[in-house]
Formats: C-alpha cells, sequence, structure tokens
C-alpha cells in the first residue's frame, strides 16, 4: 500500500505540474525544497522515488505520439459518405483545425463542413481528443458532434510503419437501440495529406466502407 507520505508528495507535485521537471533535475540548487514542494517534507525514500520516475514516464509524450504530428494542421476535407454499400456516394466537404494540447499528449480536432442529413440545414459540426495511453499501450480517442448527445469513445493500433493507425468504437446504435461498432483508419500519405476511412456494420452484420474522409493541408 502506498505510504501517506508519498500519496503527499505525489499530489504536491501534480498540482503545480511539476512532476517530470523535479524528477527530471539532476542537481538541486542550493536551498531547494525537498520533491514534495513543502518545507520540511522529508526527502523521498528510493522506492518511492522509483514510483515517481515510473509515473513520470507514463505521464510523458513518446514515440507513438510522434506517429500522430503529421495530424496536426488545418485541413480542407473532401468527404463522402453512404448509408449501405450498394447505395451511392453523398459528398461532404469540411474543414479542420487540429492541434496539440496539453504538452503534446493530446490532439484536440474541430470540424466544420456541409449538413449530413437529407433536409436538414444545419452545418455539421464535431469535436475529437486523439492520443496515446502509455499505460494500456493503446491509440485512444473521444469523439462527440452535433449529430448526437453520446461520446463515442475507441481504443486502436498502429502498424509497423506508424503510417496507419487503425481505432475501433463499440457503442449503443441509437435507432436500433443495440450494441453496434464502428472502424476508424487514419492512414498517412505524406505531411500535407491523410486519408480517415470509416467502417460500419450493414444490416446483416457485414463491414462495408460507410465513409472517406480526405484531408489536404490548408497552404
Amino acid at each position: 500500500m502506498m505510504s501517506k507520505k508519498v500519496i503527499v508528495a505525489l499530489l504536491g507535485l501534480l498540482s503545480v505540474g511539476l512532476l517530470a521537471p523535479v524528477i527530471a533535475q539532476d542537481k538541486k540548487p542550493e536551498g531547494a525544497k525537498p520533491a514534495g514542494g513543502q518545507e520540511g517534507q522529508p526527502a523521498p525514500s528510493p522506492e518511492e522515488q522509483a514510483m515517481m520516475e515510473a509515473w513520470a514516464k507514463l505521464a510523458s509524450p513518446g514515440p507513438h505520439h510522434e506517429h500522430l504530428k503529421p495530424l496536426a494542421g488545418n485541413w480542407n476535407v473532401e468527404g463522402k459518405w453512404r448509408m449501405a454499400e450498394e447505395a451511392p456516394w453523398t459528398p461532404s466537404n469540411s474543414k479542420a483545425k487540429t492541434e496539440w494540447i496539453l504538452g503534446g499528449r493530446f490532439l484536440h480536432q474541430h470540424y466544420k463542413g456541409d449538413p449530413m442529413m437529407p433536409g436538414d440545414p444545419t452545418p455539421f459540426e464535431g469535436y475529437g481528443i486523439v492520443g496515446y495511453d502509455n499505460q494500456k499501450q493503446k491509440y485512444v480517442s473521444a469523439w462527440v458532434d452535433n449529430m448526437g448527445t453520446m461520446i463515442m469513445m475507441s481504443e486502436g493500433t498502429c502498424d509497423s510503419s506508424g503510417k496507419t493507425v487503425t481505432f475501433t468504437a463499440k457503442f449503443m446504435d441509437p435507432m436500433m437501440n443495440k450494441e453496434t461498432w464502428m472502424k476508424m483508419e487514419y492512414k498517412i500519405e505524406g505531411e500535407d495529406k491523410y486519408t480517415l476511412s470509416m467502417f460500419a456494420p450493414d444490416m446483416t452484420g457485414k463491414e462495408y466502407l460507410m465513409m472517406v474522409l480526405t484531408h489536404t493541408r490548408q497552404k
């Protein structure tokens, strides 16, 4: 069980956002406070120091975050979607702004574009958060938009090249009131272009390509 001393130390570090920098310091200036940041706080034991170092490693961006770097920027998005494999494609264009937040730990996505539902004049708008969970060793994503009230959570992996990241989400189908799934594949084609393809089950449960969003970097 974690001791009271180490809990106090960790909370002190987190409260001022200095966990990683404190641990990273090789030398402390004369008169510096102990790791807990409180006057008179005893220095952590070797075991506690190791725990804090492990925590800092989990909290820091790593090589998998580097794979997501090409997704950052402002994008023109040429899209098309369909409700079934045999249905004709419907075009839908939008713009996206994707930027790093929280010290390069997550990408924040903001999409605005053409209405998605026939007869509805409301422009589409959606927000996403994409990152990599060092503890789970999986890519993670959350998505919300103005076509519903749910938060769609997904997890994923990348291929050996780091150029294709595939997410899978499970959620309740609002029309059928039963669990369904969606697969999202980011395919990075270069610094200025990537494609987001979305797959879903048809009425028989067979997977089909539902949507393709081709992103071209704004110049």
